[in-house]
């Protein structure tokens, strides 16, 4: 499977070829389960390096080739492997659960390692590495994900890639820590939060942040603020301040159609999307929302206009549609003979 996997980059495998390498790589994560823990402890480190080869091979490119590669059969197949191992425990035999949760752990640092050891010219695929540390974090032993010397690596690796120039990559990284950020365990969420909300957070703060090109920027608009929405639903004890972020910055991104006619249609969503929003976050948070307004006139009068611009919109809306049942209604051809006389 692994020579397989590695001759992917060099020669394209064909699907059959692909498949294959996946279910090599599904059957050897599996034989653990038919180990007793010593018998685990045993082949894991062979069976770790195994899996992490393949995904490596898998997941090796050019360093100009922007392809994401994490859904190719072969780096799925890794990742669901890894995700099936690290998940093992023996809570009835401790000296086999300590053991084993270090070959864990070095399965995790080889991961992080292949950064570093990719073949000039080349690189591993962003999502493929990041969605193997998340497998780590969300599956993986406490004390085996938050010691440093795998803790600071993993975090550099999301705080780089959150930097791409690819808004694809920079969106599917977003995606992946928003479920690290939903795990319960603060000892593993928060360090992720606290290093790489900021630079999510960062893009709805751009001079830019209302000048969309595409559907794509809008994404990645959209994909922050569900990051800030994940973060007021877990910081309870903050959620005040929270919203004070939260809501100035929906109220940022509404368009007053009155001045600014020549908005494009990705303007025009974010702006529905933000209005949305604010009228969701109004009904939730009466308290907060009501205070931020009386504070900020200016904000209070963005959001009175573009709620009475959408209400004309809507009763627009109806009375087309009314029109249009009229219309339907009536009858295509009238007849002008008088027939009330006919016998």
């Amino acid at each position: 499977a692994r020579s397989r996997a590695r001759s992917n980059r060099g020669s394209l495998l064909s699907a059959e070829q692909m498949d294959l390498v996946a279910n090599a790589v599904h059957i050897l994560a599996s034989i653990l389960s038919l180990c007793s823990p010593a018998g685990s402890v045993t082949l894991a480190p062979s069976i770790f390096y195994l899996v992490t080869a393949v995904l490596q091979a898998g997941a090796t490119k050019s360093f100009d080739d922007g392809e994401i590669l994490a859904e190719s059969p072969p780096v799925k197949a890794s990742i669901e492997a890894l995700q099936q191992m690290v998940s093992v425990r023996y809570p009835s035999c401790p000296q086999e659960e300590e053991r084993y949760s270090q070959i864990v752990q070095s399965g995790l640092l080889r991961i992080l390692d292949l950064v570093k050891t990719a073949p000039e010219n080349t690189k591993v695929d962003e999502i493929s590495l990041l969605q193997a540390i998340k497998v780590y974090l969300l599956y993986g032993p406490v004390m085996t994900v938050t010691a440093p010397n795998v803790k600071y690596p993993s975090l550099n690796a999301f705080s780089t890639i959150l930097q791409s120039p690819s808004i694809e990559t920079r969106r599917q990284c977003i995606r992946i820590l928003q479920q690290i950020y939903r795990i319960d365990n603060p000892q593993v969420s928060v360090p992720y939060i606290q290093s790489t909300a900021p630079a999510i957070i960062r893009v709805l703060f751009s001079n830019q942040v209302k000048d969309l090109h595409d559907t794509e920027e809008l994404g990645e608009h959209s994909d922050a603020l569900e990051t800030l929405e994940i973060l007021i639903n877990k910081s309870q004890d903050r959620r005040s301040q929270m919203l004070d972020i939260y809501i100035p910055v929906l109220v940022n991104l509404l368009v007053d159609e009155s001045l600014d006619k020549n908005a494009n249609s990705s303007t025009k969503s974010q702006h529905e999307m933000a209005l949305s929003k604010l009228t969701r976050v109004g009904s939730q948070y009466p308290s907060d929302f009501k205070r931020l307004l009386s504070e900020n006139e200016e904000m209070k009068r963005r959001v009175e206009t573009a709620v009475i611009q959408n209400q004309a919109k809507e009763r627009a809306k109806l009375q087309a549609s009314q029109q249009r049942q009229v219309l339907v209604s009536q009858p295509s051809i009238k007849l002008k003979t008088d027939f009330s006389n006919f016998k």
